[in-house]
């Protein structure tokens, strides 16, 4: 996961112009120029969670943990936020449709299955959420993902009734948190999925038929 702390690089000629534009700011201080880089997402986020854990890398020893966790903590409320990695390397690395990228959708599948079957021995499957989802697909035979900006949500939330944006997955497990994600500062990118954020919509657009007329 991207939890890197912040960084201050002196710039010495090594660092390619594109790259510089895309992992931070250039600035210069008494004639020397810096390359400037904030911390990365869960470098912040971290500080917020009872427990963060990185580095694990391999599907079997993140689920591994992730039941372990699930067994320890399974008397008390939970938000746990689990990430399979090896298909994204795998596809990085060797291709959308290479044999090592379609082993990890394999191994992803299976561990979400005991996950979700250790959820069920535990007896907390009835009122726990469940969302799985991807940042982003493949582009067809290739390692980048430049032109494949849609995923899957796969959930057990019943309130989801529609279709989105990969934004929406994170407002939709705020709105079950009883969270506004519009509230925040700065406001959070998407809209819930779930029906009661999509009445007031739904309301505005009947008025504007009924203004229009039959």
């Amino acid at each position: 996961m991207d939890a890197d702390a912040p960084r201050k690089v002196r710039l010495d000629g090594k660092v390619k112009r594109g790259k510089r534009a895309a992992d931070g700011k250039i600035i210069e201080e008494n004639g020397v120029k810096w390359l400037v880089t904030p911390g990365k997402p869960y470098f912040l986020t971290r500080q917020g969670m009872d427990l963060f854990e990185n580095g694990l890398k391999r599907d079997e020893v993140v689920g591994r943990r992730a039941i372990a966790l699930l067994q320890e903590h399974r008397k008390r409320p939970f938000f746990l936020f689990v990430h399979f990695a090896e298909v994204d390397a795998n596809g990085h690395k060797h291709g959308e449709n290479s044999p090592e990228y379609r082993q990890a959708l394999i191994s992803n599948d299976y561990w979400t299955g005991r996950v979700l079957n250790t959820l069920e021995e535990l007896g907390l499957v009835e009122r726990t959420l469940v969302y799985v989802t991807a940042d982003h697909g493949f582009d067809e035979n290739l390692k980048g993902h430049r032109a494949a900006p849609h995923v899957f949500l796969a959930t057990s939330d019943k309130r989801v009734c529609r279709r989105g944006l990969r934004q929406d997955v994170a407002a939709t497990i705020y709105d079950a948190l009883g969270l506004d994600a519009r509230a925040f500062n700065p406001p959070l990118d998407g809209t819930s999925l779930c029906e009661q954020a999509q009445r007031p919509r739904a309301k505005r657009a009947r008025a504007r038929q009924k203004k229009a007329g039959p």
